[in-house]
């Protein structure tokens, strides 16, 4: 059995295209992304992984109206949601919507912050 046999396609492309050394420090960032969000939330919820908008369409309410969607979506439901960020000019966005910092932690070397929201009452 080849090392491409048992590691992730996913993991390999990361190797091949960035090295070990970073390979290791994205998968060590990634691992703690995942602990914090074990130790936040429990229960059912949603877990709003990727939010990006390209520079040329930001400031233009896209990333809102990407959030209402998914936020809606959590309403109908019942469910809270939650995210991660490390960039600082997105927490007022969500504190917009609503989702509050839970937890703070730097993640090596990226201020990572755990954000919940709880969804609305009808």
């Amino acid at each position: 059995m080849g090392l491409s046999e048992v590691l992730d396609p996913g993991l390999l492309r990361l190797l091949a295209t960035c090295g070990l050394r970073s390979a290791l420090h994205l998968w060590a960032q990634e691992l703690e992304i995942t602990r914090m969000h074990e130790r936040m939330i429990t229960g059912d919820h949603r877990y709003l992984v990727v939010l990006t908008v390209r520079p040329s369409h930001q400031d233009q309410g896209v990333a809102s109206a990407l959030l209402s969607i998914g936020l809606g979506k959590c309403d109908e439901l019942g469910m809270p949601a939650y995210l991660e960020t490390n960039v600082e000019d997105n927490v007022a966005l969500y504190r917009r919507r609503d989702f509050e910092v839970v937890e703070q932690a730097d993640n090596h070397g990226f201020p990572t912050r755990g954000m919940v929201r709880q969804p609305a009452r009808a």
